[in-house]
């Protein structure tokens, strides 16, 4: 967790909040790699949410 984080600038993260690597077209990262850090629990539900959000945005 947190070795890509999610940032909207190219400087302070390796994805942006799409999920799409910063400087390609049609790459993205779907992973507990780009929480900022790790949590105390489970983080299996914040990722589902996160891949049902990259599913819309990518329909």
């Amino acid at each position: 967790m947190g070795g890509m984080r999610m940032s909207t600038s190219a400087e302070t993260g390796l994805v942006n909040t799409d999920l799409r690597l910063h400087g390609t077209d049609n790459a993205y990262i779907c992973s507990s790699a780009v929480f900022p850090t790790s949590g105390f629990s489970n983080p299996t539900h914040t990722l589902l949410a996160l891949a049902i959000r990259l599913a819309h945005h990518l329909s």
